[in-house]
């Protein structure tokens, strides 16, 4: 099974009943650039050298806003971190 595979059949749908309707539209995109980056890969494939190299482009990404509170929404948005202190 690939990534987005999993994602469409079983993450999104699960996440969507899970969540208010603002929040899964908010998360919607950071969700689908992590489906463009690992969706033809199957799930076995996915290496941790490949989510880490993945974060830090996120993080070289995220650090383009104006000001700290910015780069703790975005870091939170890409699920960097689990909440804003």
């Amino acid at each position: 099974m690939t990534y987005e595979q999993f994602m469409k059949t079983t993450y999104l749908p699960f996440y969507q009943s899970e969540v208010n309707e603002q929040t899964y539209s908010t998360r919607h995109s950071s969700i689908h650039l992590v489906i463009k980056r690992f969706g033809r890969k199957k799930l076995k494939d996915i290496s941790v050298l490949d989510v880490q190299n993945f974060r830090t482009w996120l993080l070289s990404k995220i650090y383009m806003p104006t000001n700290d509170s910015d780069i703790l929404r975005k870091a939170k948005e890409f699920f960097l971190v689990k909440k804003i202190l």
